[in-house]
């Protein structure tokens, strides 16, 4: 069964993970956050959701994790869905987000993440950003990710500015954060691109390096990964959740 069926999905809120710049944990975070949903947090009081994951992205890690993780667990052990949509063309977005957004307006029972192909440079990509609810967008404190990242917001203003439909908001998580690092003239570089950042979206509160979250699944989350991503999560939480009045 597939999201296409729509006896079946219902969605309330579309979330796309993604950033130009390759290696920021845009994939793991997505899954990460999939399974909180699903699997809900009962110390946060948050019931577990219906979630619907679509991952777009080319190279297919998610759904190569997820058959070894039906392998391990058994099917009755997944929580969600997890189909891989290949988009080729224009008319291969577009007809998929307004299919996503059409099942929006019905029963709101599940929520949509779609983890974005790596490439965001193609112009036939652009229905996935005017027709999701939240772009989040992972980043680290690099250089190279910061300028990168910086670019992929002007791309995103930009086609905005050409399509008053589009309400997506960012929401910035600060990820794989490591601390300690940078000398007193970079720590203040990164507190003003932050500031940036808040002008622009959200500001998610970050979310540091740690080998556990990068042994992850697509089933559920340890009690360690849950710890390192409870903030930054609970933070998601209120944005999507309540705010809408989910």
């Amino acid at each position: 069964m597939t999201f296409y069926d729509t006896n079946i999905y219902y969605i309330i809120m579309i979330l796309l993970f993604s950033n130009q710049k390759g290696g920021v944990g845009k994939s793991t975070l997505a899954a990460l956050y999939a399974n909180h949903l699903a699997n809900g947090d009962e110390n946060a009081g948050v019931m577990p959701r219906q979630v619907q994951f679509i991952e777009a992205d080319m190279q297919r890690s998610l759904s190569s994790q997820r058959e070894e993780d039906i392998a391990s667990w058994g099917e009755d052990n997944i929580k969600y869905n997890l189909d891989f949509c290949y988009i080729k063309d224009y008319d291969t977005s577009v007809k998929l987000m307004q299919q996503l957004r059409e099942f929006n307006e019905q029963n709101p029972e599940v929520t949509i993440i779609i983890d974005a192909p790596g490439n965001i440079t193609q112009d036939y990509l652009a229905p996935l950003f005017i027709y999701s609810d939240y772009i989040v967008c992972p980043y680290s404190y690099q250089n190279i990710v910061l300028d990168s990242t910086s670019g992929f917001i002007r791309v995103i203003e930009y086609i905005k500015s050409t399509r008053s439909e589009m309400t997506a908001q960012f929401i910035f998580i600060p990820n794989r954060v490591v601390k300690g690092v940078g000398i007193n003239q970079e720590i203040e570089n990164f507190q003003k691109i932050e500031e940036i950042f808040k002008s622009k979206g959200y500001l998610a509160p970050r979310i540091y390096n740690r080998v556990d979250l990068a042994r992850f699944n697509t089933v559920f989350n340890t009690p360690r990964q849950e710890r390192e991503c409870e903030k930054c999560f609970a933070f998601i939480d209120n944005i999507v959740l309540q705010e809408n009045n989910i």
